[in-house]
């Protein structure tokens, strides 16, 4: 019985293994097949995208939105009613000289608010604010869509069980060697 589980086993793993090539150099076409990122095979039409919003008291401050798309990431900002460019910053007594300048500042009693929004290389949602009783909320919000998340998921279960099978009959074969 021993030997008819060890011949099915070599035959399994035998059906699922992958050809194996001999060590040898690929061209530019094959090397660019098999560098790093994810490949999701039929699955690789998925979208992403990310909006960051900062409010002053109620009122919309600063909206900044990502949306990778297949020519790349496109980003845009829009400002609120009533803000102020960035530069202004200074006579709120704010420096953000050393900061990306994508933002704006709203005045308010005693000082100023400047909110920082930058979603190039990074996501970045800052506020420095020196004026007194401000209400300020900060959202960020990031949307992944998978169109055949159902057959991503099927597909994702059935790998995982062809590895635990490799696995076990791997086991098996080790444990019956020994013996």
């Amino acid at each position: 019985m021993k030997r008819l589980s060890l011949i099915v086993a070599v035959l399994f793993v035998c059906l699922v293994s992958a050809p194996v090539r001999a060590a040898e150099a690929l061209n530019d076409a094959e090397l660019a097949d098999v560098r790093g990122g994810i490949n999701l095979g039929p699955f690789a039409n998925f979208s992403f995208g990310a909006t960051m919003t900062t409010s002053v008291n109620g009122q919309l401050a600063l909206t900044t939105t990502l949306k990778l798309t297949p020519q790349g990431e496109q980003v845009t900002q829009v400002a609120g009613a009533g803000t102020q460019n960035l530069n202004t910053s200074a006579q709120y007594g704010i420096n953000v000289s050393a900061l990306p300048q994508t933002g704006v500042v709203v005045s308010g009693s005693g000082g100023g608010t400047a909110i920082i929004q930058s979603m190039v290389s990074h996501l970045l949602n800052l506020v420095v604010n020196t004026a007194n009783n401000q209400t300020i909320v900060q959202n960020t919000v990031m949307r992944i869509a998978v169109p055949d998340l159902a057959a991503l998921k099927l597909e994702t279960a059935q790998i995982s069980i062809a590895g635990a099978l490799t696995h076990s009959i791997g086991l098996s074969m080790l444990q019956f060697a020994g013996h």
